[in-house]
């Protein structure tokens, strides 16, 4: 029996289970992901995020003071500003800090099965997780969501329908490149109906290049 179950052991549910350790609550983290903190994201984070959850200098790969949108049309604008306004950082070396400091904290963590079924009642909530040697059930008083805006376990508990849709796919790989100075951002409906796609540039020649539709 735990006090609370946290569901999602990204950077919401990570920062919420170190916050509630560290409180004395009894926590229990569930991850379908067994490499916590390995999913798509160009791992830019902003500087209130560095200043309230500062990374390890090891974790940063560049500062950007720069970026560059492309129109439709192919033609270049840059915007610079003279201060670093976000930082490129390894993002699965970020998340995992997290989780470790959780742990330190006395966090229990279950990664590799998927939550099957959450029942809340006056009593609390028991979440189910199922995976290739069994089930396995976690009690707790409260429950805390946070594995993404189109979970279908939200609608496990009545927040949403878990049938709609309105929300977008994003798809990203790393490549090699040369002499890219700042993160670039393409616009139009030939790159990404309704959104955009982007190259950031990390570190020794590689970069990250994605669209969002």
């Amino acid at each position: 029996m735990h006090d609370v179950i946290v569901i999602g052991a990204g950077p919401a549910g990570n920062i919420a289970t170190l916050n509630l350790s560290n409180m004395g609550y009894r926590v229990a983290t569930l991850d379908w992901r067994q490499n916590i903190g390995d999913k798509l994201c160009t791992g830019i984070i902003g500087l209130e995020c560095v200043e309230r959850f500062p990374p390890d200098k090891s974790m940063i790969y560049n500062e950007a003071k720069a970026a560059t949108m492309v129109s439709p049309e192919g033609k270049r604008y840059r915007i610079v500003r003279d201060d670093t306004q976000a930082y490129v950082i390894n993002r699965v070396a970020y998340i995992n800090s997290m989780a470790e400091r959780a742990m330190e904290a006395g966090a229990d963590y279950e990664l590799g099965p998927r939550v099957s079924s959450i029942d809340v009642d006056e009593r609390g909530v028991t979440v189910e997780t199922t995976s290739d040697s069994g089930k396995n059930r976690w009690q707790a008083e409260m429950v805390v969501i946070a594995s993404g805006f189109g979970s279908p376990l939200l609608g496990m508990v009545g927040l949403r329908n878990e049938r709609q849709s309105d929300y977008m796919i994003g798809y990203q790989a790393e490549v090699e490149v040369y002499e890219l100075e700042d993160t670039e951002l393409y616009l139009g409906e030939k790159i990404a109906p309704g959104s955009f796609g982007w190259l950031v540039p990390k570190s020794d020649s590689r970069a990250l290049v994605g669209i969002v539709s």
